[in-house]
């Protein structure tokens, strides 16, 4: 049974290559701009903050904020980010005076958002070009709840060096139908987006560490997961993905979670998300 599952997400992930590969290049504007709001988390990002928010506003969308919360930098990148915001009428930006951790800044930001579609992007990330907005307009458009997207690691040559593997591709139906995310490989890594409504239906409390080294803190490592996964089960058939790119990973960045987290507060933090009961 093993095999026929690892089967089927190759053959899914296959077939988003060839549709991908022979998709013409053309972006069809949607009749009606929903509203985005780019909610940017950031941490000493400073060689990254004016691409990251350079690409946003890059969009040829026009009906879009930003919410940059900045998480007690100490490299000046949050200098950086209050400049650029400072004059934009839809830019918003909050620094912390104590490092929370990504996933309490999620969870805090979002509860004041609504008649909105989230878009989350890391501070040391890029959109990939200026139609990012109108590819996923065009899913929610088509009654999407959640929309996520592939990526592209970048630099391309560190990526090979490293041997990193491509998590992202469309969810097989069968997993839609059973709910069965937790139990399959995560395939989420790209760009993700999804309603508030949504996000604020997960429990806080299957948001917090229940192992002891961070316990009743937020989930320190895996918080995509923790997030998205119930996000994923309430959404139903209501879920739609973009094989083509829409975000460049920095992989370069010093603080991305391979890089500053220790192996075992993953393990633990993956194992506890996997555990916790579908929604």
């Amino acid at each position: 049974m093993k095999k026929l599952k690892s089967l089927i997400y190759k053959l899914y992930k296959y077939s988003d290559k060839i549709i991908y590969k022979f998709k013409p290049a053309i972006h069809i504007k949607s009749a009606k701009e929903l509203h985005f709001t780019i909610l940017i988390t950031a941490y000493n990002n400073k060689k990254y903050a004016k691409n990251c928010l350079e690409s946003v506003f890059s969009q040829k969308y026009q009906n879009f904020d930003i919410y940059y919360v900045d998480d007690a930098s100490s490299d000046g990148s949050a200098q950086i980010a209050e400049k650029v915001l400072r004059n934009r009428k839809n830019g918003r930006f909050q620094g912390n005076s104590i490092r929370v951790g990504k996933l309490e800044n999620l969870y805090n930001a979002i509860q004041s958002l609504e008649n909105t579609i989230i878009i989350e992007l890391d501070g040391d990330d890029y959109l990939i070009d200026d139609q990012v907005l109108y590819r996923f307009n065009e899913c929610y458009s088509k009654d999407a709840l959640a929309v996520h997207s592939s990526y592209q690691n970048n630099p391309t040559e560190l990526a090979r060096k490293l041997n990193l593997g491509h998590f992202s591709q469309r969810t097989p139906n069968f997993v839609i139908k059973t709910k069965s995310y937790r139990e399959f490989p995560w395939i989420y890594s790209g760009l993700r987006s999804y309603k508030p409504e949504l996000f604020k239906k997960i429990k806080k409390y299957d948001l917090m560490a229940k192992f002891n080294s961070h316990k009743n803190k937020f989930l320190p490592a895996f918080h995509d997961a923790a997030v998205f996964y119930p996000i994923l089960e309430m959404a139903g058939s209501r879920i739609d993905y973009i094989a083509e790119p829409q975000i460049l990973r920095n992989i370069d960045s010093e603080i991305n979670d391979f890089k500053t987290k220790d192996q075992e507060t993953i393990r633990l933090a993956k194992r506890q998300v996997v555990d916790t009961k579908p929604y």
